[in-house]
């Protein structure tokens, strides 16, 4: 990171970040472009599906199967036969695309066999269902342009064979730089359109000297210790079990309903619409959480879990439920639009078993315990806060001065009388400076 110093004067206010983002926005098609984007996910499908149908079948021959050969079979020469002249209805792009993204599942696909792909095992390439999530992509090649009303908050983006497709416009940014445009049909029946473009905004770069352990947790979605001595607890919303009993309702009505009626269609969007709902209520809480986290430390300490591994238990529920391995990813990349890092801890770091204050290992802790007297040194302990600090520690700070030069770790470690630790209080709040949702 840029010192003060080193800074330039266009930048010595915040840190600028040139890099390919995506934006994704609220699209509204009429009827007519409804249709003409079924018939797109349609051929975009089966030009996929078909593609990886070419290379599976030149694999049982003993050859392997050249893309360029496969791609011109299923594009341009199919678009010439009986079976497959409807693909000329519309925009070759998208086709082009469509085989991109099988050739892309491919290479992920080898680069997981031969070990160069980070991640767990991808498996082979499969075929697209029809009633899957469906999206189709544009890029320059197709000539699209995006504009936006200056007098209202709408955007407009004119792709071939769809017209003028209206979407809602939330954030300002420089059109003229967008390089890509995905149109995407969801579940509940809307639609969303995307957009790859260059951005170049400037962030508050995070204060110099602060670290922070994030121990993160179940029954409170995290909790923190900076190295100033402050401490809190993060509310988890747990937006799936809030939903849990009208979900179970709309989805007796779906089951109860005859199959292939107008009702059961009803009844299936209703169940997709709750599930955007929830979907959307943990993201916009990781969200908040995330970017408060990068916007206030320097260095940010977490523990590497095994979000995959915790999924086969018995809190499988619970622990998708909290969005782990989501918030995990949006720290990483908002720390780095601050100038900050994220440090990782082993995951079999004993953090909740060890004393943060005489590095006293008392052995396994069951989940029913949230506060423990230490047998060593007699500190009373919070199980989450005790683990915050030993991730604190454990990333290289142990030595966390305060204004005075005393040591404020006993002060971060100890539980105070007022406080249950892991429920809700007005000395401590469940979520600083967050709203709760």
């Amino acid at each position: 990171m840029l010192s003060s110093s080193d800074m330039t004067p266009s930048i010595a206010c915040g840190i600028v970040n040139t890099m390919k983002r995506r934006l994704s926005q609220r699209a509204h098609l009429n009827g007519e472009q409804r249709a003409h984007a079924a018939k797109l996910f349609g051929c975009a499908r089966v030009v996929y599906n078909d593609f990886i149908a070419g290379c599976e079948n030149t694999r049982k021959t003993g050859v392997n199967p050249d893309w360029d050969v496969i791609a011109k079979q299923v594009t341009t020469d199919a678009k010439k036969t009986i079976e497959r002249q409807w693909l000329s209805e519309v925009s070759s792009v998208a086709l082009q695309q469509s085989v991109r993204n099988a050739q892309r599942a491919y290479r992920n696909f080898f680069a997981s066999l031969n070990g160069s792909r980070r991640g767990p095992k991808m498996g082979r390439p499969k075929f697209k269902k029809r009633k899957a999530k469906q999206s189709v992509t544009f890029t320059k090649a197709a000539r699209f342009t995006v504009w936006v009303d200056g007098c209202s908050r709408w955007g407009f983006v004119r792709i071939p064979g769809l017209g003028e497709v209206k979407f809602r416009v939330t954030r300002e940014l420089y059109w003229s730089t967008v390089s890509t445009v995905t149109l995407s049909g969801n579940p509940d029946g809307t639609y969303t359109v995307s957009f790859v473009y260059e951005d170049s905004r400037t962030f508050t770069p995070s204060p110099e000297n602060t670290v922070c352990g994030v121990d993160l947790g179940l029954k409170s979605l995290a909790a923190v210790v900076a190295n100033d001595g402050s401490r809190y607890l993060v509310d988890n919303p747990k937006p799936l079990r809030a939903a849990q009993r009208k979900l179970a309702r709309l989805q007796k009505a779906h089951a109860r309903s005859q199959e292939g009626s107008k009702n059961r269609e009803k009844a299936r969007i209703k169940v997709a619409r709750l599930h955007t709902k929830v979907a959307n209520t943990r993201k916009d809480h990781l969200d908040k959480f995330s970017r408060k986290l990068a916007r206030e430390n320097q260095t940010v300490g977490m523990e590497t879990l095994s979000v995959s591994g915790m999924g086969k238990t018995r809190l499988a529920k619970s622990v998708y439920d909290t969005g782990m391995g989501m918030l995990n990813s949006m720290v990483e990349y908002k720390a780095a639009e601050h100038g900050g890092v994220v440090v990782r801890v082993g995951r079999w770091e004993p953090t909740t078993q060890v004393c943060s204050q005489c590095k006293h290992r008392g052995g396994r802790l069951p989940l029913s315990v949230r506060q423990w007297t230490c047998s060593q040194c007699g500190a009373h302990l919070d199980r989450d806060f005790n683990a915050a600090v030993n991730i604190m520690n454990a990333v290289g700070h142990t030595e966390s001065l305060n204004d005075c030069g005393g040591d404020v770790r006993l002060r971060l470690a100890e539980a105070v009388t007022c406080e249950s630790g892991t429920h809700r209080n007005r000395r401590f709040p469940a979520v600083v400076g967050i709203s709760t949702l």
